[in-house]
């Protein structure tokens, strides 16, 4: 099953992890994590093909449909993080609170979101 890799966009990574972080970010770290999310799905569809060969179209079509949907999902959150810096990084002076509980429950949304999605995925497979 040939795997696809959708494109990270990790300067906005970069972005969000300096505003809410005083440690250096590690080059091509959201890119990594990406495709290790990216590797267990496909790695899990490719069991599933064993098991199932008669599905074995309808399989792949859905670990690259998971793929190009945690892509999104990934970029969206560094998008997120761009928005607002942590107050330990911008200092207390004039900080825009509301603006910041605003993003960190759009932020927290998200993640949730993709957390649910990940785990009905797999439910729904049957595993």
């Amino acid at each position: 099953m040939e795997r696809l890799y959708c494109t990270i966009n990790e300067e906005q990574a970069r972005i969000a992890h300096d505003m809410m972080s005083m440690s250096d970010y590690k080059v091509g770290s959201k890119t990594e994590e990406y495709r290790g999310y990216v590797d267990k799905a496909y790695d899990l569809a490719e069991k599933v093909a064993e098991a199932r060969p008669r599905e074995k179209d309808r399989i792949e079509a859905l670990a690259k449909r998971y793929s190009k949907r945690m892509a999104e999902y990934m970029n969206r959150e560094s998008n997120i993080g761009c928005r607002c810096p942590s107050v330990m990084i911008s200092g207390a002076g004039n900080f825009p609170v509301k603006k910041k509980r605003n993003k960190c429950r759009l932020g927290r949304r998200t993640i949730s979101f993709i957390l649910r999605r990940r785990k009905s995925w797999i439910r729904s497979r049957g595993f």
